[in-house]
């Protein structure tokens, strides 16, 4: 398997994201990719990917670009003080709005969206090095979207309701496919997933908070965090199965399968950067996930050696069909987990109040003139309080 072939093809990965993703519809008139009926299930592609929504020729948009190390992503934020290494995502937003109302005031955004995933290798070409290998290079990439927003137009598509996801300039797809794969994978088995703790992205267990937001309506599994901005209520009430304990999965994504294996102990990458850098007493994570192409069994990320720590990893990956791969850690890590967990849970409060309007929000936790009051009142007040009072709000 050569180089490029260890990442994930274009075509792989389509067949990946349909037998991952339920509500990823096929476009029977073979325009686009996937059908989004969803447009929630859209705005979380955005956030979490490179894919973007199309508003014409020279402007695209997203939710919460990355933007670098210091990209503001909360206008008035908590920074947690912790022992252990966290990054600038590692923030809770004390007062701000929701993605609510970016909905409220352009509902368009609800609108079923199509979803186009395009082969960089028909916008590139083929160049060679010194040493004689070849590469791809883009080299009339803004084409893109002129063909895509023509083929809209030709089938009475509207531009804001296209959705494009570009492929590396070889076709292949590399660390933000894997995030994405990995966060739907754990949403289904009742995580809430976000990219606040260490690693590409974190998973959290906390049962109450998930069977509280389950048994009024709001939720009918896990969630990325970013979902609670934008909840509705459905007055069904399913059985849910998720952990019954608390966990703090880090997750590390990669875009080769070499990548993947890699045990090195200078923590750079795969399996050893999990177990060498965020598989600490301090950092409070008890299991790791690691994720990426090609890699079908425990062999692939655990060693021979029964006392290492890599047996509290566990994989999320794919075979060469695109049929997905999920093997949980082996054993529990002990660490800090229910420190960690005490700030999660800040994080998922203060997400829920932003659904309420700042009247509201007052009403229930109390006037606050500093922010450190409301702070004081917020770490006080319980989740079932919020639940109820976002209940009777819908």
């Amino acid at each position: 398997m050569s180089n490029v072939e260890s990442w994930i093809d274009i075509e792989t990965a389509r067949r990946l994201l349909r037998n991952t993703c339920s509500f990823l519809e096929q476009d029977e008139r073979g325009i686009a990719d996937f059908v989004i009926a969803d447009g929630k299930e859209a705005i979380i592609l955005t956030i979490y990917t490179n894919a973007f929504f199309v508003i014409d020729e020279k402007y695209k948009l997203k939710f919460r670009p990355s933007l670098g190390d210091w990209s503001p992503k909360e206008s008035f934020s908590l920074l947690p003080l912790h022992e252990g290494e966290w990054f600038t995502d590692s923030i809770i937003p004390v007062y701000s709005s929701p993605l609510k109302s970016y909905i409220d005031m352009f509902p368009s955004l609800m609108r079923t969206k199509y979803l186009f995933m395009v082969d960089g290798r028909n916008y590139s070409r083929r160049k060679y090095d010194q040493t004689g290998r070849f590469y791809y290079e883009f080299y009339e990439k803004e084409q893109i979207i002129k063909d895509i927003l023509q083929k809209a137009k030709e089938n009475n598509i509207h531009p804001s309701d296209v959705v494009v996801w570009i492929s590396n300039a070889d076709g292949t797809y590399g660390e933000d496919f894997w995030e994405y794969i990995a966060g739907i994978t754990l949403r289904e088995k009742g995580y809430f997933i976000t990219r606040y703790g260490e690693g590409d992205l974190s998973a959290y267990s906390i049962p109450e908070y998930l069977d509280t937001l389950v048994k009024h309506g709001f939720l009918e599994k896990g969630c990325f965090v970013e979902e609670l901005e934008m909840l509705k209520q459905s007055g069904v009430k399913r059985a849910v199965t998720y952990p019954s304990s608390y966990e703090s999965i880090v997750i590390e994504a990669e875009s080769s399968r070499e990548r993947v294996k890699s045990h090195n102990s200078s923590g750079r990458a795969g399996v050893g950067q999990i177990i060498h850098k965020y598989l600490t007493y301090e950092n409070g994570n008890n299991y790791g996930i690691v994720t990426g192409p090609y890699c079908t069994g425990y062999e692939d990320i655990h060693c021979h050696d029964e006392k290492c720590s890599c047996k509290s990893v566990g994989l999320i990956s794919c075979d060469e069909r695109g049929s997905p791969v999920y093997l949980p850690p082996k054993r529990e890590y002990y660490s800090k987990t229910k420190e960690k967990i005490e700030l999660v849970k800040l994080l998922i409060k203060s997400v829920l109040l932003k659904n309420l309007p700042f009247n509201k929000r007052q009403g229930l936790v109390g006037r606050a003139n500093r922010p450190e009051e409301y702070l004081k009142k917020l770490l006080d007040i319980d989740i079932d309080s919020i639940v109820e009072e976002l209940a009777k709000f819908s």
